[in-house]
């Protein structure tokens, strides 16, 4: 499965030198199935202690970037899960004692789901950057559950327009869409 590993372009950034440090030619045999679920899971939760976590479940195996689309579109998928079934509790207060608003629990408005770059972006900046600030001063490494993509740009002080630039390249490098 060479074909999916982009050659003709060598990284011109840091996050693409990053995120290559990651990615193998070829599919990875060492990772079995309850491997990628845990990755998934990690990934998914976003938290500083999440993050050491998948860093050593990875320790130096490298996937393939098939095998980062399916760990990473997973992750996305248990987010967006997450996030659905926090908006459906926020939603619980509003409804009345009564049944008679039986469609308050259906979402109103479109949200944004978490997506595949998203989740890796936040685990390359980790691995760049390591424990953020909040967990820096709480040692559990859970003060930092990012429910969305936007909290953790505004948590971490990372603008727009950077976001933006690592979504082209590791869209570029795994093909991502």
């Amino acid at each position: 499965m060479s074909h999916d590993f982009p050659t003709s372009f060598p990284p011109a950034s840091r996050t693409a030198e990053q995120l290559l440090k990651l990615v193998a030619r070829e599919e990875s045999v060492t990772f079995d199935e309850q491997e990628f679920d845990r990755l998934a899971m990690l990934l998914s939760q976003a938290t500083c202690r999440d993050f050491a976590s998948a860093r050593k479940l990875l320790a130096a195996r490298l996937l393939s970037p098939g095998q980062w689309r399916r760990v990473l579109n997973s992750a996305a998928a248990r987010e967006s899960m997450r996030v659905h079934i926090e908006e459906q509790l926020d939603r619980l207060a509003e409804i009345p004692d009564d049944d008679s608003a039986a469609g308050a629990l259906i979402a109103e408005g479109d949200v944004a789901d978490p997506d595949a770059w998203t989740v890796i972006a936040r685990f390359l900046y980790y691995l760049r950057h390591d424990y953020c600030d909040a967990c820096r001063r709480d040692s559990t490494g859970l003060s930092c559950i990012y429910l969305s993509f936007d909290s953790f740009l505004q948590v971490r002080l990372i603008s727009a327009d950077r976001a933006k630039n690592w979504q082209k390249i590791i869209r570029h490098h795994l093909g991502l869409s």
